[in-house]
């Protein structure tokens, strides 16, 4: 929305974004004024109003990443502008970049201000693969790498593919604080790699709702194996998912940390 493109709202589905930028528009982009932006300053009073009435303006917002934000603003265009206008590419994913640091640290300046303690990014990769793992470390990697120079925790969200094409690119991010991937990734490797981050498994729905409980027993006594201490994350739950299914995992869960305490 700070780029100006309009949320579009489904009763089933999250936000989505309608793409707005024309080949033509990514080699005239303005820079972005956050004391002029509509949507930027719409967001600072909200925060104002959080700090007049509770003080501690506690939350971690979501700054999403270099090419989710890209995909949303270009479509599906952008992964032949890659192959294409690769140098124009590579300056609209920086100018969002730029985009993504000044907010971060603008609204995180405020919070501290406030009395909440933040200092943090996460990079939410969701469509890295879409692209290669050489595209990867060409196009994004490089601005990874140099936002996480400038917080105290970075992390990187892959959502739940699987990660292991991307894995030693992502390894040269030397400060990971935080990484997620799908339960079909290599896991035991994600550990070694990671071994200091905290590590999150995505489980997508179809693999919950379809299971057997022996299997749900299984794939938990796998990740215990395989990649604990880490979190499981139930994401995208649909309304289909009884609250019985949950409660049965949850319950999974409990027995298989008793066995291994």
């Amino acid at each position: 929305m700070i780029y100006g493109a309009m949320p579009m709202y489904a009763s089933d589905s999250w936000p989505d974004a309608k793409p707005i930028f024309s080949l033509e528009d990514l080699h005239n982009l303005p820079v972005i004024d956050l004391d002029t932006n509509e949507t930027f300053q719409k967001l600072w009073t909200q925060m104002e109003d959080i700090s007049d009435r509770w003080g501690k303006i506690h939350g971690y917002l979501n700054y999403q990443g270099v090419i989710n934000i890209a995909t949303k603003l270009r479509g599906s265009e952008l992964f032949l502008d890659m192959f294409d206008e690769p140098e124009t590419v590579k300056a609209f994913f920086k100018h969002i970049a730029d985009t993504i640091f000044k907010v971060s640290q603008r609204v995180q300046k405020r919070q501290r201000e406030s009395g909440f303690d933040i200092d943090l990014l996460s990079m939410s990769n969701c469509t890295v693969s879409m692209i290669s793992p050489d595209q990867y470390e060409e196009f994004v990697l490089p601005l990874d790498i140099d936002l996480s120079h400038h917080y105290s925790r970075f992390g990187i969200h892959t959502c739940n593919w699987v990660a292991d094409p991307y894995l030693y690119g992502i390894r040269k991010i030397e400060k990971i604080g935080y990484f997620d991937t799908g339960v079909n990734s290599d896991l035991p490797r994600i550990k070694a790699l990671f071994p200091d981050a905290r590590r999150a498994l995505l489980i997508t729905p179809g693999e919950f709702e379809s299971a057997e409980t022996e299997e749900l027993k299984e794939l938990i006594s796998r990740i215990n194996r395989e990649y604990a201490p880490c979190d499981i994350v139930l994401a995208d739950i649909e309304s289909t998912t009884p609250d019985s299914r949950i409660q049965e995992f949850l319950d999974l869960v409990r027995e298989e940390e008793k066995r291994t305490l």
